[in-house]
C-alpha cells in the first residue's frame, strides 16, 4: 500500500507452510490481497467511512 506521496507505507502478506500452499493456485489469493489492501487504504484515507 502507497502514501498520498506514492511511497510504500503498509504490506499485507499470505502466508503458510509448503504442504498448505504446495498446489495452490497464486491468482485468486492474489486478487484478496489486492482488494483487503485498496479496503485498508480506503479506512486509513477515511476512518469514518470503515466504521
Amino acid at each position: 500500500m502507497f502514501d498520498s506521496d506514492g511511497r510504500v507505507a503498509a504490506a499485507v502478506s499470505v502466508s503458510g507452510t509448503t504442504a498448505q500452499l504446495h498446489f495452490v493456485n497464486a491468482a485468486p489469493i492474489a486478487e484478496q490481497l489486492r482488494e483487503a489492501a485498496a479496503r485498508i487504504a480506503r479506512a486509513i484515507a477515511n476512518p469514518a467511512a470503515a466504521e
